[in-house]
């Protein structure tokens, strides 16, 4: 795109935000990239290129392999993006190549077959890709919405070899008012909201503009002046809880004593049992569902960051969600239970997690961001309840261990 072509793009926006209710100025960026950044190895009768800073473009099996980057982007929770608007100078290379196709991503320590190039690309006279910035979605971890793009430095003319280098890109978002779709979180400690903001500092190309984007959530201190006193249900009544283990009645009494560590040493803990929850979140599909229910409400009035799931799948079940990934399968993951917002399942069907594939299926709006920060403990007998809570203690109470505030062992997160 030319320079002429690109103020001329801009031109039009600006008029056309004149004439209707046009969203307001978001976050901005400039983006600069440099011959000499690039690596071209042939290999055979194909050349993979690579930029400093690039990862490959591998998500459309057979299309070419080209660098590309995403980026992401804090905005305030209730708003959307209405636009991206884009410019950038083009420098042509020098020499002609033929580019990898992509191939298909598949498991560890299995092989696809070679998936050759696709000729609807290959064969055009049209420049791969089309646009030099997309906008990929957004989404909110810990109730910040962040907006993603791909940017992609190199274009590339199968017909005849030639590829195009953006050297100067500039971003621009336009934002619109829009719902906050997130999970509500109406407390949390002060341990938390640092933790929460610093990580989305640290995902993030504006920074700077991360602190004030959460909506207002009470700050509050991690116990009363009567020591840790939380309600048996999540409320907003009484102390905070930080870490919220869920296990079954038959191991409850030995994470209980991995609770009391954590409330000692600073992390407010409590254990809950599968069948406690059966009993209290009724309304769930299943014990999944019934789990994450509970979670959801933990995060939202109890202020819960940090979950321990203390059992293997057959005590604490699993969610099975649809992956079009492998050519379409379903999975178990655990991140279902730190991705608290919607329901995993928007269209109502036997799948959940479905994310939108290009059909005409609208697929389940799951933004995959994480809301608490999960692990497993995939203990199945006391006696490996035993030995894991004994390790754990073991470690943390040893006097080698330096902590500064909080651990990276299960699923606690440290930033130095």
């Amino acid at each position: 795109m030319t320079s002429r072509r690109s103020a001329h793009i801009l031109l039009t926006m600006f008029l056309l935000c004149g004439a209707v209710l046009a969203g307001a100025a978001g976050p901005a960026l400039e983006r600069s990239y440099d011959p000499a950044d690039l690596a071209i190895a042939v290999d055979g009768v194909y050349s993979r290129v690579r930029i400093e800073g690039g990862n490959l473009a591998v998500k459309t099996p057979g299309a070419p392999a080209l660098p590309v980057e995403y980026l992401s982007f804090v905005i305030p929770a209730d708003r959307r993006v209405e636009d991206v608007i884009a410019s950038w100078t083009e420098t042509e290379l020098l020499g002609t190549h033929r580019i990898v196709p992509a191939q298909p991503e598949v498991p560890i320590g299995e092989k696809a077959d070679w998936v050759e190039p696709d000729p609807s690309i290959y064969e055009s006279g049209e420049a791969y890709p089309s646009t030099r910035v997309a906008y990929l979605g957004d989404g909110y971890l810990g109730g910040y919405r962040i907006a993603t793009i791909a940017v992609y430095p190199l274009t590339y003319a199968p017909v005849t070899g030639r590829l195009t280098l953006a050297r100067d890109i500039s971003v621009e978002f336009e934002l619109a008012p829009a719902p906050d779709r997130s999970q509500p979180r109406r407390r949390m400690t002060a341990r938390s909201d640092d933790l929460y903001r610093r990580l989305v500092e640290s995902m993030v190309e504006n920074p700077e503009d991360v602190a004030g984007k959460l909506r207002s959530v009470e700050i509050v201190d991690d116990a009363g002046p009567a020591g840790f006193l939380p309600r048996y249900s999540p409320s907003l009544d009484g102390s905070p809880v930080e870490y919220v283990i869920v296990t079954t009645d038959e191991f409850a009494s030995r994470f209980q004593e991995l609770a009391d560590w954590k409330t000692k040493k600073g992390i407010t803990a409590v254990v809950r049992t599968v069948s406690w929850i059966d009993s209290n979140y009724p309304g769930g599909c299943d014990a999944a569902e019934r789990i994450r229910l509970f979670l959801a409400d933990a995060f939202s009035s109890w202020g819960t960051t940090y979950v321990l799931i203390g059992g293997d799948t057959g005590a604490v079940p699993v969610r099975f969600a649809w992956t079009w990934y492998y050519g379409g399968d379903f999975i178990p993951t655990d991140l279902y239970y730190s991705d608290l917002d919607g329901n995993w399942n928007d269209d109502g069907d036997d799948r959940f997690g479905e994310a939108f594939n290009g059909s005409s299926s609208p697929g389940d709006s799951v933004d995959l961001y994480p809301d608490v920060f999960v692990g497993r403990a995939p203990v199945a007998s006391t006696y490996e309840v035993e030995t894991f809570i004994d390790k754990v203690l073991t470690y943390e109470k040893s006097p080698n261990v330096v902590f500064a505030g909080r651990d990276v062992f299960l699923g606690e997160v440290i930033f130095p």
